[in-house]
C-alpha cells in the first residue's frame, strides 16, 4: 500500500485506500490480518454501476460526497442498531473508510471511467456557483481565475484524504491551484474550439449561399422574363396618370433650380431629351413598354459627364421609381392588371441591377483567370480597377464594395500563406531537426502547396463575392453559441493528473504521508 494519508481517528492511524482491501470480503487471510491491525473488511466488492454513482455524487458535492454519505449511514445505523460499542463517530470513520477505499479502488481499476464520472458529476453543481458567463471583457480572466479557484478550493478540502485542518487546508490549497490552472487551460480550449467551430459554421454557410447564388445569365434571365410579364400585360398609363408624372417631373426639375418660368436654363441636353420624350409619350395612353423607354433615357442622362446633369437625372430616376410604385389600379386602362404589371416592372429593374453587379464581379473574375497560376494577384488588380472605375463602383452594394475590399487588404492566414510561397525557407527547414537536405528538398514543396491554397482561398473569396451581388444581398452572419469550458475546471483540477502537473512532477501529497507497502 503507497500513499496512505494519516488519519487519527483510526487505531493504527492510517486510512486503507488499497484496492486489496476492497476485495478483503474476497481474501480471509487479508480480511483476518486488517482486523488484527484495527481495519475493517470492505465488505461486497461494489458493482460498476455503484461505482458510477459514487463517483458522480463525490463529483456533485465537490469532493464532499463520502462525508456526506458517511454522516447519513453513522447516522443511521446508530438509530437503528443502537449502542453497540461505537459511539456515533466510530461509526462514521468506519463509513468514511470504506467509502474512500471503494472509491479509490474504482479509480485505480478504470481510471478513466472514474475520473470522467466525478468530472461530469461536478458540472451541475460548477455551473450553479459561477462556472461560466462570470464576466467579460478586461474583468474576465481575474474573474474566472477567481471563481476557478474559490470552485477548486471548495473541492480540494471535500476530496483530503485526511480529516484534520491541515489535510483540508492542504487539499484547499492544491484544489484552488488545480483549479485555476485547469480553467485557464479551459479557457483557451474553449476559445480554440469555439474558433473552430465559427470557422467550420461559417465555411458551411458560406458554401450554401455560394452553392444557392445564380449565375449572371439567369439573373439576367429572370429580370428579362419579368419585364416580359410586364409588358406584355394588356394594360395602359391613363392620360390622367401620365399628367401626374409630368407635373411631378417639372416640380423636380423646379427643385433642382434647372428652369425659369418652366423653361430649362442649364445645358443639361440629355435631360432635356428625356423630358421631350416624356412629352412625347403624353400625347396618348403610356405603355410599360414606353415607361421602360423614358426610364433608360433619364439613366444615359445619369452617365453624363457633366456632374450637375447625372445629378439632376438620378434625382429624376428617383421619382419616376416613387411614381411607379404608388400607382392604385385606377391609374391603368384595360383588360389587365395594372398593379401586377407595375410589381413585375420594379421586379424586373431588381434583377437587372443584380444582373450588372454580377456581371461586373464575374467580368473581373474571368479577366483574373489570364493571369494564370498568379490569379489572386490578378484578381486583386481586377477589384482595384473596379473600385477606380466611378461607373461600376456607383453599380455595387456597400456589401459588395466590402468584400472586394476585404480580399484585397488579404488576411492573416493568407498573409502567412504568401510569405511561405515567397521567402527564402533554406535558414527556416535547416533549422528544423531533419536532415538539411531533406530541408531543401522539401521547400519547393512547401511553396507550391502554400501558392496552390492562396490560389484556392482566392477563388472562394471571390465566389462569395460574386455570390453577395448575384444575391442581392450580404451573407448573414452565423449564429453560434459559446462554449464554455470553465465547468469542468473544478472537477478536472482536483484528480491525481493534474495535481501531478501543476506540482512540477510530483504528487501534490502532504508532508505526513506513509509509503509503507502492504
Amino acid at each position: 500500500m503507497v500513499g496512505v494519508p494519516f488519519n487519527p481517528r483510526q487505531p493504527t492511524g492510517l486510512v486503507d485506500t488499497s484496492h486489496a482491501a476492497a476485495n478483503a470480503a474476497q481474501d480471509p487471510l487479508l480480511s483476518l490480518y486488517l482486523a488484527q491491525n484495527g481495519f475493517e473488511s470492505a465488505g461486497a466488492k461494489p458493482d460498476l454501476t455503484e461505482n458510477l454513482a459514487r463517483a458522480a455524487g463525490q463529483g456533485l458535492t465537490f469532493g464532499w460526497g463520502d462525508e456526506l454519505l458517511s454522516f447519513g449511514q453513522a447516522g443511521l445505523d446508530q438509530l437503528l442498531h443502537g449502542d453497540d460499542g461505537k459511539d456515533f463517530w466510530q461509526r462514521y470513520d468506519s463509513s468514511v473508510a470504506r467509502e474512500r477505499r471503494n472509491l479509490e479502488a474504482f479509480r485505480q481499476e478504470n481510471p478513466i471511467v472514474a475520473y470522467g464520472a466525478e468530472i461530469l458529476g461536478s458540472l451541475p453543481t460548477a455551473l450553479v456557483t459561477g462556472g461560466t458567463g462570470t464576466a467579460t471583457g478586461l474583468g474576465r480572466i481575474g474573474t474566472n481565475l477567481l471563481v476557478n479557484g474559490v470552485q477548486g478550493a471548495f473541492y480540494g478540502a471535500g476530496a483530503a484524504s485526511g480529516d484534520t485542518l491541515a489535510d483540508r487546508g492542504w487539499g484547499a490549497a492544491t484544489g484552488a491551484a488545480g483549479g485555476m490552472a485547469a480553467g485557464v487551460a479551459l479557457d483557451a480550449a474553449g476559445n480554440a474550439v469555439n474558433a473552430g467551430l465559427k470557422a467550420g459554421a461559417k465555411y458551411l454557410a458560406d458554401s450554401k449561399t455560394i452553392a444557392a447564388a445564380p449565375s449572371g445569365a439567369a439573373v439576367k434571365a429572370t429580370a428579362e422574363a419579368a419585364r416580359e410579364a410586364a409588358e406584355s400585360a394588356d394594360v395602359v398609363l391613363t392620360p390622367t396618370a401620365t399628367s401626374l408624372l409630368k407635373q411631378d417631373l417639372g416640380q423636380t426639375l423646379v427643385g433642382e433650380g434647372v428652369t425659369v418660368r418652366g423653361e430649362m436654363v442649364a445645358n443639361y441636353d440629355r435631360v432635356r431629351g428625356s423630358m421631350r420624350l416624356l412629352d412625347q409619350f403624353a400625347d396618348e395612353p403610356m405603355t410599360i413598354k414606353s415607361f421602360r423607354r423614358l426610364y433608360e433615357s433619364f439613366e444615359y442622362a445619369a452617365r453624363s459627364e457633366m456632374p450637375g446633369e447625372a445629378e439632376v437625372a438620378k434625382s429624376m430616376l428617383k421619382q419616376l421609381d416613387s411614381f411607379m410604385d404608388g400607382l392604385p389600379q385606377e391609374a391603368f386602362k384595360g383588360t389587365g392588371d395594372g398593379v401586377e404589371a407595375a410589381a413585375q416592372w420594379r421586379a424586373a429593374k431588381a434583377q437587372l441591377a443584380k444582373f450588372e453587379r454580377t456581371n461586373i464581379i464575374e467580368t473581373a473574375i474571368e479577366n483574373a483567370r489570364t493571369f494564370g497560376d498568379n490569379f489572386p494577384e490578378g484578381l486583386k488588380n481586377e477589384f482595384r480597377e473596379i473600385l477606380r472605375s466611378g461607373e461600376k463602383k456607383a453599380k455595387l452594394s456597400p456589401e459588395d464594395i466590402a468584400g472586394i475590399k476585404h480580399f484585397i487588404q488579404g488576411d492573416n492566414i493568407n498573409k502567412a500563406l504568401k510569405f511561405l510561397s515567397e521567402a527564402d525557407l533554406r535558414g527556416a527547414l535547416d533549422e528544423l531537426p531533419i536532415p538539411k537536405i531533406v530541408g531543401r528538398m522539401a521547400q519547393p514543396f512547401v511553396r507550391g502547396a502554400a501558392r496552390g491554397q492562396i490560389g484556392q482561398n482566392a477563388q472562394r473569396s471571390a465566389d462569395i463575392v460574386r455570390a453577395t451581388a448575384a444575391l442581392g444581398e450580404a451573407i448573414p452572419p452565423v449564429p453560434t453559441g459559446t462554449l464554455d469550458l470553465r465547468a469542468l475546471a473544478p472537477g478536472l483540477g482536483n484528480n491525481d493528473g493534474v495535481h501531478i502537473i501543476v506540482n512540477g512532477g510530483n504528487p501534490l501529497l502532504p508532508p505526513y504521508v506513509d509509503d509503507r507497502s502492504y
